[in-house]
């Protein structure tokens, strides 16, 4: 689609839990991707757990910046954040 309307310099970047059978498949079924993220499947090993994050952009060029979706636990709140580790006073048994 992005091809047809002109925009054939458009990169299609796919990421989350890939490894090579993934990408094996997805390049079989003839997926339109250009770069694949690989990253968590190169560090860990299963059983080993990782710990999965995601990056949305919130504030860029001076403007808050919002990602909306059809799924409302995927909307994020627009705006400069700031991250605060809570202080928790050490136990001792």
């Amino acid at each position: 689609m992005l091809d047809e309307a002109g925009l054939d310099y458009v990169k299609i970047t796919a990421s989350n839990q890939l490894d090579e059978w993934v990408i094996k498949s997805l390049l079989e079924q003839g997926a339109a991707i250009d770069v694949f993220g690989v990253g968590t499947s190169l560090v860990t090993a299963p059983p080993d757990a990782a710990l999965d994050g995601v990056y949305k952009l919130a504030f860029a060029d001076g403007k808050p910046r919002i990602k909306i979706s059809e799924n409302l636990k995927k909307v994020s709140l627009p705006g400069k954040k700031q991250v605060f580790r809570p202080t928790i006073p050490m136990v001792h048994w």
